[in-house]
């Protein structure tokens, strides 16, 4: 229905969680959202931080905003960058960390993130951007590709590696540092992921 009716025409695969690879959950933790399981909506140290950051360029560089908080904004508000809007984004997401758990939260997130366009049609969730990507299942995703994933969530358009390759190259390599630094893999695992090529089809 939406992928007729939408404005953004949305594809997506849905896709279940105990169908993606521990290192992909890994990648968007580290990313995304590392304090995911200890904060209950909003991450006041990553708020502080994000907004420290701004003030520092003059502008808005950092948003500071949970794994919920960007699920609460795509489900439910525009991409306004106001502080109403804010407001408005870390209550339900206070609320929606008490009606669901994390497991159904990330669930309901790597299904409805947006991954960029393809045609017409946004491509929307990590299901339908697996197999865009890597022609591969969820499931059948290497650690390198799910750090590409990962690291497309923040700008998929601007980290496409159809357009964009060598940013999107750097990008992932990023996500891969992250999950060094965060203790998801080791040193000789990340070295060897960097220097991976980019495998899209």
């Amino acid at each position: 229905i939406t992928e007729v009716f939408d404005s953004l025409y949305e594809d997506r695969t849905i896709v279940s969680l105990q169908e993606c690879p521990g290192h992909l959950l890994d990648a968007i933790i580290a990313t995304e959202d590392k304090r995911f399981y200890d904060h209950r909506g909003i991450d006041f140290r990553s708020l502080i931080r994000a907004g420290v950051t701004n003030i520092i360029h003059g502008g808005i560089e950092e948003g500071g905003s949970t794994i919920t908080q960007q699920l609460i904004k795509n489900l439910f508000l525009t991409s306004e960058r106001t502080m109403s809007r804010k407001i408005r984004e870390m209550w339900m997401a206070v609320i929606m960390e008490l009606i669901y758990t994390k497991e159904e939260i990330l669930h309901m997130y790597i299904n409805e993130v947006y991954m960029g366009s393809y045609w017409h049609s946004g491509v929307c969730g990590l299901g339908k951007a697996s197999r865009l990507f890597f022609d591969k299942s969820v499931p059948e995703i290497s650690l390198s590709e799910a750090a590409l994933l990962a690291g497309m969530i923040k700008a998929p358009n601007a980290y496409s590696p159809y357009t964009a390759p060598a940013k999107s190259l750097a990008r992932r390599n990023t996500v891969l540092k992250l999950m060094a630094s965060e203790g998801f893999i080791s040193p000789d695992v990340y070295e060897k992921a960097r220097r991976q090529p980019l495998s899209i089809v």
